[in-house]
């Protein structure tokens, strides 16, 4: 890993699968016996060393609060390159430095890259069936009418996290919008299919840890093993017995709920799959996912 390059980010639009890769990697890099809990990836692959708000106003001098959120968007290109140079002075050169990430690969408002290339390796891109992730969208948030949730991905000014959160502003675009926006990022970016990996996912974590250079991307044992320990039943019952920190303030239903490709036919009604492909037919056709109806 060469220069100041060592950031990989986690990129997807919510409940595209992004946990799941997490998972996936940090049980493929543990290569440990026993799976790495749900509740711990979190301290090697969060994304509070960029969004969080005690890490932001420690590293940049100043509150968030007594920020703008223009003010301090302004400011975080300068974070990013610091927890970069940290890791560098700690002796973890080679190491990659992964940051998970729902936010649009954007600029700020003067124009610099909220993602700076001078100090990223790449992108791991996971992208999901909008159809179905208005539906995860929509049980994460407890709303389960899902006409909310397809507005959401439809709205060029949906963003998470910012007042009242414990993590900065970050804004998604519409759902196309996203995936434009990460797959012509100016670093290199393997773009991952959810329903891809869920089909094959031996076979795509090889992938993905080759794309990263990590070792071991070849050898199948340990491959297999990572995914074993991150096989979705498992997750389920881990879950239920520890919960999970991460799930919807407002959830009426497990974080890892389903994880199948298609479950939209079940119950979005035939307008909201009509304003879905309306807004995002071309950018679904680009990515090979069905464009009619009844797909």
């Amino acid at each position: 890993m060469s220069g100041q390059r060592r950031i990989v980010w986690l990129a997807s639009y919510p409940r595209s699968g992004n946990t799941w890769t997490r998972l996936l990697l940090a049980n493929f890099l543990s290569a440990a016996a026993e799976p790495v809990g749900i509740n711990d990836i979190g301290n090697a692959m969060s994304s509070a060393l960029t969004y969080g708000l005690p890490w932001f106003d420690s590293v940049a001098g100043i509150s968030s609060s007594d920020c703008t959120e223009e003010e301090a968007e302004s400011l975080r290109p300068a974070v990013v390159r610091f927890w970069a140079q940290e890791a560098k002075r700690e002796g973890r050169e080679e190491t990659p430095l992964f940051c998970k990430s729902h936010e649009a690969c954007r600029t700020t408002p003067a124009g610099e890259p909220l993602f700076p290339d001078d100090v990223t390796v790449g992108a791991v891109y996971l992208i999901r069936n909008p159809l179905d992730v208005a539906v995860s969208w929509a049980f994460y948030n407890g709303n389960e009418g899902f006409a909310d949730s397809v507005a959401y991905l439809n709205a060029q000014t949906s963003s998470i996290g910012g007042a009242g959160s414990h993590e900065l502003r970050q804004w998604l675009f519409d759902w196309s919008g996203h995936v434009e926006s990460w797959t012509g990022a100016p670093f290199p970016v393997l773009t991952v299919r959810y329903e891809d990996l869920l089909a094959d996912t031996v076979g795509w974590l090889g992938r993905i840890a080759s794309f990263l250079r990590l070792d071991g991307a070849s050898d199948h044992r340990r491959l297999e093993q990572a995914v074993a320990h991150s096989a979705f039943a498992r997750l389920q019952e881990n879950e239920d017995r520890e919960g999970f920190r991460k799930r919807g303030l407002y959830s009426r239903t497990p974080f890892f709920r389903s994880g199948v490709a298609g479950d939209w036919r079940r119950h979005l009604s035939a307008a909201q799959v009509r304003d879905v492909l309306a807004a995002h037919g071309a950018t679904m056709a680009r990515f090979g996912y069905s464009c009619r109806a009844t797909g």
